[in-house]
């Protein structure tokens, strides 16, 4: 939404090495964005939120992303761990606090390194 992108946003990073990280964090006040005109959306800003997203990756080989963000009054946190095994072969786990975890394996034929999004470094 519109008022979504007004919000600040706090976003740092840094590399050690093979090493790189980056985090970003977002506010969240539920009921902002509420359609009756009688609540005052400011009422309860106890109810302040921080979302949350952390993403780790060693190397080319191994990448952890975490995330934290306020969905239907309810926060719901996500986990992803990919592992690089080959150029053709990685290993993904996948966990939400609404979902069940999944073990995922992509093989892929491209091996071109610019196929996958990645910056080619």
């Amino acid at each position: 939404s519109t008022v979504a992108t007004l919000m600040p946003k706090i976003e740092t990073g840094g590399q050690l090495g093979k090493a790189r990280w980056r985090v970003t964090t977002a506010p969240s006040i539920p009921g902002l964005l509420s359609l009756d005109p009688s609540t005052d959306p400011f009422r309860n800003i106890s109810q302040f939120t921080l979302g949350s997203d952390w993403e780790l990756m060693l190397g080319d080989s191994l990448q952890a992303t975490m995330s934290r963000k306020l969905k239907e009054s309810e926060m719901q946190t996500k986990f992803a761990l990919v592992y690089k095994l080959t150029d053709k072969l990685r290993v993904q786990l996948d966990s939400e606090s609404s979902t069940a975890t999944r073990l995922l394996f992509e093989f892929t034929t491209n091996t071109n390194k610019n196929s996958r999004g990645g910056d080619g470094r």
